[in-house]
């Protein structure tokens, strides 16, 4: 999982990638690998123009849209009309969708990850993303049932 990265890792993160390291994709990234949250655009813009209020909204997605292309981060999309989240955790997991507030919780552990490996070999293909949701109410949301 990318989290928690500094500067510096974000910069050498987006030269290994061809991405140029400007200031604007180094404070999206910043934001975006540093929290457990899988934010919107609409929430990153929210977040950074606290900070940062010159970066626009079309500068978060045209550097989500590059940071999707090269398969840094995955975009998770919703048929129910929800706006995409995104998230920097590539790596084979579940996420845990709350259907009554949304919140989305990243859910690891080494059972998956073996049959993980396990549906890579018998599909005998190297795949390029997986999407594994499950839908159940958080903790918050069942306190409030």
């Amino acid at each position: 999982m990318v989290n928690n990265m500094e500067k510096q890792q974000i910069i050498q993160l987006l030269h290994e990638n061809g991405l140029k390291a400007t200031l604007q994709r180094q404070i999206i990234c910043e934001y975006l690998f540093n929290t457990d949250e899988h934010p919107t655009a609409e929430q990153i813009m929210q977040k950074i123009s606290e900070k940062y209020p010159t970066i626009s909204i079309a500068t978060i997605y045209s550097t989500l849209k590059n940071l999707k292309e090269k398969k840094i981060i995955h975009e998770l999309e919703f048929s129910n009309k929800l706006p995409s989240h995104f998230e920097p955790n590539t790596n084979p997991h579940i996420n845990i969708i709350c259907p009554k507030c949304h919140d989305i919780l990243d859910f690891e552990s080494e059972t998956f990850t073996k049959f993980w490996k396990l549906i890579v070999q018998e599909i005998n293909r190297s795949p390029e993303r997986h999407v594994i949701d499950i839908y159940a109410l958080c903790e918050k949301c069942q306190v409030k049932k």
